[in-house]
């Protein structure tokens, strides 16, 4: 069973179920994450490409066997979505979505801020997400929220702090993470991307998953993106939420079911929905 089947045939969630779902999040992640620093920046890394034309690495395929190695030692019973192998169907109304290295481009060509990313779902729960977990190895960050507990975000500096949204008032002082222009263009979308440079105080490219973290942690105001999957969100529509942000689709519904979205920390959200909504004619988002 997956979150989205019958709901009333799922035990609610409970706060000990919640809570070792995500430990062991943490600790998958961890070893995912232990398994990809050994072939960051390595010679000895090999690519290929996937039929889409995006990279793949063994660093991608065994970070996911991993996480899902762990998940069916301690929760057989638990479905599993991961970006690199095919469902596991499950039957605890809980599921897992699995990215175990979001950023793949920027792992290959070294950069340090591609992600271990690790979804929990609950059939029986509004939203769906329930918790997550968002590692960055290479920098040594982490950020893990459980519906109802919070959001926290660890660092080397300062060690474990609540993960908190900023409180920028106004989008002319905001600075936004989104795409770099030429997959504005690519969409039909290059005026989504003018006006979101006209309006705002800053428009950065940082993309991938580092660009929601930031706003989880309140180090940007906003993120916009487009051609997400799944895996490539799940943790941080949770850590979003439980650090007072809110994340939606370009036209204000639920971030789950879409592939273009929006976070923000609440207080621009509608300005930024009015900024990029609707798509332009022949959009393909």
């Amino acid at each position: 069973m997956t979150p989205s089947q019958n709901n009333s045939e799922v035990a609610a969630p409970t706060a000990d179920a919640l809570a070792s779902r995500l430990a062991l999040a943490r600790d998958a992640a961890a070893e995912a994450g232990r398994n990809a620093m050994r072939l960051y920046q390595s010679p000895a890394l090999k690519v290929i490409d996937k039929p889409d034309g995006s990279p793949v690495t063994s660093a991608d395929k065994e970070g996911e066997t991993i996480i899902r190695r762990a998940i069916a030692a301690q929760f057989a019973g638990d479905a599993i979505l991961g970006e690199e192998f095919p469902e596991t169907p499950g039957s605890s109304g809980y599921r897992w979505v699995i990215d175990p290295i979001d950023g793949t481009r920027s792992f290959v060509r070294g950069q340090p801020t591609f992600a271990v990313l690790v979804g929990i779902e609950h059939a029986g729960s509004v939203g769906g997400v329930v918790g997550g977990v968002a590692l960055f190895p290479a920098l040594q960050e982490s950020l893990w929220a459980g519906k109802g507990t919070g959001a926290w975000w660890s660092t080397p500096g300062q060690g474990t702090l609540p993960a908190r949204v900023s409180t920028t008032q106004h989008l002319h002082e905001s600075i936004v993470e989104s795409l770099w222009p030429r997959s504005f263009a690519k969409h039909n979308v290059t005026p989504v991307r003018e006006r979101l440079e006209s309006s705002t105080w800053r428009l950065r490219t940082w993309s991938d998953a580092y660009s929601w973290a930031m706003v989880a942690t309140g180090r940007a105001d906003a993120a916009v993106d487009f051609g997400s999957s799944l895996w490539d969100i799940a943790p941080f529509v949770i850590a979003i939420a439980e650090a007072g942000g809110t994340i939606t689709d370009w036209h204000g519904n639920a971030a789950e079911a879409s592939r273009a979205h929006i976070a923000s920390n609440t207080i621009l959200h509608n300005d930024l929905l009015r900024v990029v909504s609707p798509p332009q004619p022949g959009a393909s988002l």
